[in-house]
């Protein structure tokens, strides 16, 4: 039925929402190929164009395309194959043909997430891509993005670094060469996951066809993460089409004097839930579960065999005080399938105060294993000194209360202003702080730039011409021996 799938592709053209119309009245495909003009026109739903494109089209050249296809070694999945992703044939406009490289089982994986964002993206974009990225991937999601520079390309490398899976979706033909210079990614995406198109292998990519494609990474995604979005960036779209679709978007929060800030305003006032790492997300669709009927199936499978990876997201995120007792009741109910009982606990969770937690926060540089290892040791022997378990997330508890707070403000925007009030406040204390003495040179230097103003951690990298790699260490440990303090969006002020 391949062929005659793509006939109607082709015909239609790209997300014609009259796919649906086909199916509700055809039992299948040939049916409707087989039922001529008079009764295409019966239907009601085709324009004149439609008519005589259905017309003029004809088999031979949805022949060649699957020629094409077994010779590049691609497959074709339709709307009625059994493999084609069940979350993408909800959508309102499916494509009528997916063709794949790589594993298509990866487009009906238990929990499929999209990661998009600017081409033009920072460094701190990128960390939080491919940080999200490897550890979601990691912990057994699917990543989608769409293949292209900045943000898309970041979060492919941060699963395939995890040894995940990674999908992305192309906005032209697979075998189209588009952006030549992240050949060798999609080479080790189509390895490991699978590189996707709804268009045939050589079909070239347009200002029309990348839009087009945003509803397709959407569309085969339980939710969407943005991460840097410009006012009139693509991501949005994607967003858009992920709303339209009834699905999740998320959100990763950046400076508000970021030009790419206003599109990450928009998304928050549009809803759009505020994340800063992988276990947002995860233990998003973890409670859903917990306080679901059970009908959904989803998570099935992860409730009784990956529940060390789930005992691990919790360990990540919660920051709950340590107690033994609490942990092992939690994940000994879990192991027995107890829903109501984990719920229960759950419940006990969070009654917790926030006096019970230590705000104090940890970074991780996603560059260097080794150094991450050793903050992490580094965090640990602190911790442990002080009795308290480290906080796994520096934003989230500020931003949470952000955003109950104000529904129409940005949290970042929020913060600056109490800071900028916080700086005027303390302006002549600030000027009259003198540096501490026996500093190592880095660290007198970054305390020096601190004493005039607060600084984002990319003006900081600027200003002193360190890396952010070996910048995030030494903040760190100043930020552990007091000296500084750590807000937000990785802003950073004396801790005076």
């Amino acid at each position: 039925m391949n062929k005659y799938w793509i006939w109607l592709q082709n015909s239609l053209r790209y997300g014609s929402h009259k796919v649906r119309t086909v199916r509700l009245l055809y039992k299948n495909i040939k049916d409707f190929y087989s039922a001529g003009e008079m009764e295409w026109r019966l239907c009601g739903c085709f324009t004149n164009k439609e008519i005589e494109s259905l017309k003029n089209n004809n088999l031979e050249f949805s022949e060649k395309i699957i020629e094409k296809c077994n010779a590049l070694n691609y497959k074709i999945i339709t709307l009625d194959s059994s493999s084609y992703p069940t979350l993408l044939r909800e959508i309102q406009n499916p494509p009528c043909v997916l063709y794949i490289q790589g594993d298509e089982s990866c487009l009906n994986s238990d929990l499929p997430i999209s990661i998009v964002g600017t081409r033009s993206a920072t460094r701190y974009g990128k960390e939080m891509a491919f940080d999200i990225s490897k550890d979601m991937a990691y912990k057994g999601a699917t990543i989608i993005s769409g293949g292209a520079l900045g943000i898309d390309c970041t979060a492919h490398e941060g699963a395939l670094h995890a040894k995940g899976k990674t999908v992305a979706v192309l906005g032209c033909g697979i075998n189209y060469p588009y952006l030549l210079k992240n050949s060798q990614l999609r080479k080790k995406i189509s390895q490991s996951g699978a590189v996707v198109s709804e268009y045939p292998p050589d079909y070239p990519s347009s200002v029309y066809t990348f839009p087009m494609r945003n509803r397709i990474i959407s569309g085969l995604s339980l939710g969407t993460i943005v991460i840097e979005a410009g006012e009139k960036s693509g991501s949005l779209i994607t967003a858009n089409l992920a709303n339209e679709q009834n699905r999740d978007v998320f959100v990763v929060p950046v400076n508000e004097k970021s030009p790419l800030a206003k599109g990450a305003l928009k998304l928050i006032q549009d809803g759009a839930q505020v994340i800063t790492c992988a276990d947002d997300v995860l233990n998003s669709y973890y409670m859903r579960k917990l306080n679901s009927s059970g009908s959904d199936k989803i998570f099935e499978k992860n409730l009784n065999k990956n529940s060390e990876n789930i005992k691990e997201t919790f360990d990540n995120a919660q920051n709950y005080r340590d107690n033994s007792n609490f942990i092992n009741n939690m994940f000994e109910y879990e192991n027995k399938g107890n829903l109501e009982e984990l719920k229960k606990i759950n419940h006990d969770f969070d009654e917790i105060s926030d006096e019970d937690f230590d705000l104090k926060p940890r970074h991780v540089d996603i560059l260097d294993e080794e150094l991450y290892e050793e903050e992490i040791n580094q965090n640990v022997l602190v911790s442990e000194k002080q009795n308290k378990p480290v906080l796994k997330n520096i934003w989230r508890d500020y931003l949470e209360k952000a955003i109950k707070s104000s529904e129409n403000t940005f949290p970042i925007a929020d913060l600056s202003n109490k800071k900028v009030k916080k700086s005027n406040n303390k302006k002549i204390k600030k000027e009259s702080t003198k540096t501490p003495k026996n500093l190592s040179p880095e660290f007198e230097q970054i305390y020096n730039f601190l004493k005039i103003r607060d600084m984002h951690i990319d003006d900081i990298s600027r200003e002193s011409g360190i890396s952010i790699k070996n910048l995030l260490p030494i903040l760190t440990e100043m930020e552990l021996t007091g000296l500084i303090k750590a807000y937000s969006g990785s802003i950073y002020s004396l801790n005076i």
